[in-house]
Formats: structure tokens, sequence, C-alpha cells
């Protein structure tokens, strides 16, 4: 037997879901760390995905030019850079050009640099096309709220490109431990 619990509530919330004893499920809802905290005066660390010689992520063929993952991923760092930049924001950017930053340095660079938040970009590809389409925000783990910032996400960057949203999933999805 399945079932099934909806609830409608005016703003977006963190939860998270317990079950010590298996006797029973408690979902706990909270507001989001950093809840009301203005942009201003933050640090936000943006990641451009991939970058260099040999990181250079999928890739497409447009009217016989090679687009790059790692050139659009940067396009877009430097345009997110520049609005957070206007909003106040102290922007800690992992690269700036096409070099490489290794999978490990990425979050230590976030890190050391106590980062409010840190923002990964990725262009994804399908290997059947026409199979997927649309955008899709990961967060950490089980982090209830990264889980509340990963759907405010995804529904505004669906808002604004028009892409179908695919909705916030965990890490673990991917990987067990998590992304790095």
């Amino acid at each position: 037997n399945a079932s099934r619990l909806t609830v409608d509530l005016s703003r977006l919330v963190g939860y998270s879901i317990e079950d010590p004893d298996g006797g029973g499920v408690t979902i706990n809802l909270m507001l989001p760390r950093g809840t009301g905290k203005k942009l201003q005066g933050m640090t936000i660390a943006v990641d451009p995905g991939h970058g260099g010689k040999d990181s250079t992520g999928c890739s497409a063929t447009v009217n016989g030019e090679v687009i790059y993952e790692k050139n659009l991923t940067l396009s877009m760092a430097k345009k997110l850079q520049r609005y957070l930049t206007e909003a106040g924001v102290d922007v800690l950017m992992t690269r700036t050009s096409d070099q490489d930053v290794s999978l490990s340095d990425r979050p230590d660079i976030a890190n050391k640099a106590k980062a409010d938040l840190f923002i990964s970009i990725h262009v994804d590809d399908c290997p059947k096309p026409n199979t997927a389409s649309g955008t899709t925000a990961y967060f950490h783990m089980d982090d209830p709220s990264s889980r509340s910032l990963a759907h405010s996400i995804a529904e505004r960057v669906g808002a604004y490109s028009g892409l179908p949203v695919r909705g916030a999933k965990s890490d673990r999805v991917r990987f067990r431990t998590g992304m790095a």
C-alpha cells in the first residue's frame, strides 16, 4: 500500500523526512537557511563547468561549428557574475577563462572563501535525440535548504528560458556520496 500526502504552502520551504524506528514518519518543514537575507554582501561561488584542453564537456555541431559545453558554461557564468555583482554580491569565479580546474579544487575554492552559496553550471546532452529536454537543478545530498534553492532555480530558469522544468534532484541520484 502506498499513500500520498500533498501539502500546499504559500512559500517554498525546506523539509526532511524521518522514520527513526519504522513506526511512523515525521516530516519537518523549515524555512531555508538564509531566508530573509539580502543578496547584498553575500559571497557566491560560481563554477563554470569543465574548461581547458581536455575537459570540454559535451559538444554539438551547429552549422559546421563545434560548440563545447565548457564555452557555454563560461559565457553563462560571466553573465550571472555580472547580474550578481550589480546586486551587491561578492562573486568568486572558479575560472574566468578556458582553463582546467580540477574537480576537487572547485568546491575547495568556495569553501576556503567561506562562500554562502556554490553554483556549478553545466549543459548536459542526451545520447538519444529528443528524449530529454529541460532544466534540472541538483542539490547536495539531502540538505533541505539546498533542495529548496534547487527547486527555485529550476523553476525560474524554466520560466525565463521556456525550457521544460525537470525539477530538482539530489546529487545522490548520480553519485552515492554526492558530487564533488
